[in-house]
């Protein structure tokens, strides 16, 4: 029996047990002084990863763990990670028996990696979220059990963070259909100017549009101080930070390994959604520094390639099942005849669509190209009926996005089902 001292994330190891061999991917490892021996304890964790997979429509290995002295910690899974949990099981000590790193990624042998990716675009995320409760109710299985990486940009993020959020019991602490409520009832405290605030920022060309407190205050009443390393399910959302002119992005995998890149999931909401002109950029402490960051839709609005990247890069596999979900093409053209007269003040916040549109376009051309329409669904509305515009949260407004969300997911109806068969066909194939 190996020593687990040296050995790093990425290896593989497998505890042999009467009932099979257990393979569990190490994602941290710390020096202990000598192995542990209780081949009892490796019995009884295979014994409860077959229990919580039972019911649970998934084909990844249930859970990851990691060392802490002589036990190992339930740290990273999905679905069976909150069935684990209602089962008592926390900590256990075992042995480790070294073997060799497989030759294709262990993911891969369970069948190909599910991806989700959902665009920015503020009150539009509607769209989505509307979507989602549909693909829920088709697969009859939580959003974050459905899918192994989920990515979101901006209003996205905070999809992707609502639908991963864990409650008290292991479970999902909101549905998709709970989300579209939140544009319902939060819509309008979120983008609130208010006559005061109008007055300050001089009707916002000196200051953003939107006071912070409201979406503030409504992610704290949503996350609390739930850490992003407690997602059910892997989750990347994008920021960028001005300071440092770089790209940043919260990842519950790499906080699961790295404590110091841990943060609350409020606050990776915060920043992806900080849209410039709309929004203060968002000052998140990252060790003993801050981050300025606003939205990653200034260059990740769809993210859907940063998450095929993610998954070929961390799970070793092109082998995917990718939804990506847009909240509505804009439809109001610049006209050339208005914009040959607009100076900085006047293009501010038309070039800021112009870019997230464009880069979703893109992206969207490029993955068809690279990896090819039976691995990939692309469902995006046109904006008929309803505003492009990305903070118009008035009800009227918000109804005619959930008419354009029906319309869509009619118009999809059989594809999402044969969808939600995909997602869902998991230990019985396994």
């Amino acid at each position: 029996m190996a020593d687990p001292s040296g050995l790093h994330y990425g290896h593989h190891e497998y505890f042999q047990c009467p009932i099979g061999t257990l393979i569990v991917p190490i994602v941290q490892l710390r020096p202990t002084k000598e192995p542990v021996d209780q081949p009892d304890a490796v019995l009884r964790a295979a014994e409860l990863m077959l229990e919580a997979s039972k019911g649970v429509r998934d084909r990844r290995p249930p859970l990851s763990v990691q060392p802490e002295g002589a036990t190992f910690r339930i740290l990273d899974g999905n679905a069976t990670y909150g069935a684990a949990m209602r089962a008592g099981w926390r900590d256990l000590p075992v042995r480790l028996a070294s073997g060799p790193r497989p030759t294709r990624s262990l993911q891969n042998d369970f069948g190909p990696i599910r991806i989700l990716a959902i665009d920015g675009g503020g009150i539009r995320g509607v769209i989505p979220a509307m979507v989602l409760a549909e693909l829920e109710k088709l697969g009859r299985t939580p959003i974050s059990q459905l899918f192994d990486l989920i990515a979101g940009t901006s209003t996205g993020g905070i999809l992707a963070l609502g639908l991963t959020l864990p409650s008290s019991d292991g479970r999902p602490a909101h549905s998709a259909a709970d989300l579209v409520g939140l544009y319902e009832r939060e819509g309008q405290r979120i983008f609130d100017g208010g006559f005061a605030h109008r007055v300050r920022s001089g009707w916002s060309l000196l200051r953003q549009k939107y006071p912070s407190s409201g979406l503030e205050d409504v992610l704290q009443e949503y996350f609390g101080e739930m850490p992003i390393s407690s997602a059910l399910t892997d989750v990347i959302v994008p920021a960028y930070d001005i300071e440092q002119r770089s790209r940043y992005w919260f990842k519950a995998r790499k906080a699961r390994v790295d404590p110091s890149d841990d943060v609350a999931m409020r606050d990776a909401a915060r920043a992806t959604a900080a849209a410039p002109t709309y929004f203060q950029p968002a000052r998140v402490r990252r060790e003993l520094r801050y981050r300025t960051l606003v939205d990653g839709g200034v260059y990740a609005n769809n993210p859907s390639m940063a998450a095929y990247v993610e998954a070929c890069d961390k799970y070793g596999t092109r082998d995917v099942i990718l939804l990506s979900l847009g909240t509505g093409e804009l439809t109001r053209p610049v006209r050339y005849s208005e914009a040959r007269h607009w100076g900085l003040a006047r293009w501010a916040r038309p070039i800021l669509d112009v870019v997230f549109d464009g880069v979703s376009d893109e992206t969207h051309h490029s993955l068809r190209k690279v990896v090819g329409t039976g691995r990939y669904t692309r469902l995006q509305s046109r904006l008929d009926e309803a505003s492009d515009s990305m903070d118009n949260a008035h009800a009227e407004n918000i109804h005619r996005l959930k008419v354009q969300a029906e319309h869509l997911v009619f118009d999809h109806h059989e594809h999402l089902a044969d969808l939600a068969g995909r997602l869902t066909r998991r230990l019985s194939d396994a």
